[in-house]
C-alpha cells in the first residue's frame, strides 16, 4: 500500500494537552469565535469531520438545539472516547472512518466543519468537491487550521534542540488552507460567498515547563525524535528548557489561525 504523503495519527494525550494549554495559555479562543460568527439555527444538521475526541462537538449541541451532528475521525481511540462521552446523546453519532473516503448516501448538511484536520487529504480537489455535495443548497463549509506563519518560535526551538527541521511536507500543511482550498473554493463561487481570515494571536506562557510541555505534545517533537537513531530523552528535555529561556522572549508563542468560510 502507497504511503500517504498527509498521514498523521494523533496521540491522544498529546491532543489533550495541547488543547488544555491553548484553554489556559491563548489569548484567543476559537470556541467563542465559532460561537459568534457562525449562524447555526435550532435543529440544523451538522458534519465536523476530523473531529478528534469530539472536542467542539458539546458546543455544536448547545447551538443547534436537538439537529442531528455527525462526527467523523479514522483514529480509534479518539473517537471511541468521543462516544462515550455523548452516549446518551441520541442525536449525536460518531463514525470512524478516513475522511478522504467517507461516504454518505443521501444526507446533506447545514454545517460542515473541518476543524484543524482537512490540510491532512491527500486530494484536497476532490474532498472539496465531494463535500460540497453534501452541503444543503444555503449550506455552510468552515475550515480552520494553522495559518502559514503559525508558530514558527517552535520550528527554531525545535531545531536547538534536535538539530531537525520541519521537513516539507509539515512547513507546507500549514499553508493549504491559503495556498490549496481558498482558490479551490473562489473557482467554485464567487468572492462574496468565500472568506478567508488570517487571525494573529499569541500564547503566553508562565514557565518554561509549561512552554516545553506544549512542544513536547506537537507532531513536530514526534517527528524529529523518530529521525534521531539514538537519543537520551531526558538530556534533550533539559535542553529544551536552556534553550527556551534563552530564545523565546517572554514566553510568548506567536500562533496564526486560519478560517475559511463558504455560505452558499
Amino acid at each position: 500500500m502507497k504511503k500517504k504523503k498527509y498521514a498523521y495519527i494523533e496521540k491522544k494525550k498529546a491532543l489533550a494537552n495541547r488543547i488544555t494549554s491553548h484553554k489556559k495559555f491563548s489569548n484567543f479562543d476559537l470556541h467563542s469565535w465559532v460561537k459568534k460568527n457562525i449562524k447555526i439555527k435550532n435543529g440544523d444538521r451538522i458534519l465536523d469531520i476530523g473531529c478528534g475526541d469530539g472536542n467542539f462537538i458539546k458546543l455544536f449541541h448547545q447551538m443547534n438545539c436537538g439537529g442531528e451532528i455527525i462526527g467523523v475521525d479514522k483514529n480509534d481511540i479518539l473517537i471511541n472516547s468521543a462516544r462515550k462521552k455523548f452516549k446518551l446523546k441520541r442525536n449525536i453519532k460518531f463514525i470512524k472512518g478516513d475522511f478522504d473516503n467517507i461516504k454518505f448516501s443521501k444526507k446533506k448538511f447545514d454545517c460542515i466543519f473541518f476543524i484543524y484536520s482537512i490540510y491532512y487529504t491527500e486530494n484536497s480537489s476532490k474532498l472539496i468537491l465531494k463535500v460540497l455535495n453534501y452541503l444543503n443548497e444555503k449550506g455552510k463549509l468552515i475550515i480552520v487550521g494553522p495559518g502559514a506563519n503559525n508558530a514558527k518560535q517552535i520550528d527554531k526551538l525545535n531545531f536547538l534542540v534536535t538539530k531537525k527541521r520541519p521537513n516539507k511536507e509539515y512547513r507546507f500543511r500549514q499553508q493549504r488552507i491559503e495556498k490549496e482550498f481558498y482558490p479551490l473554493l473562489k473557482k467554485h463561487f464567487s468572492s462574496k460567498k468565500v472568506n478567508l481570515k488570517l487571525i494573529n494571536n499569541h500564547m503566553a506562557f508562565k514557565t518554561d515547563a509549561q512552554l516545553a510541555d506544549y512542544y513536547w505534545s506537537t507532531l513536530l517533537w514526534r517527528q524529529s525524535l523518530q529521525q534521531l537513531r539514538n537519543y537520551d530523552l531526558k538530556r534533550l528535555k533539559e535542553l529544551t528548557i536552556k534553550k527556551i529561556k534563552y530564545y523565546i522572549k517572554n514566553l510568548k508563542l506567536k500562533k496564526q489561525i486560519s478560517i475559511l468560510t463558504l455560505k452558499k
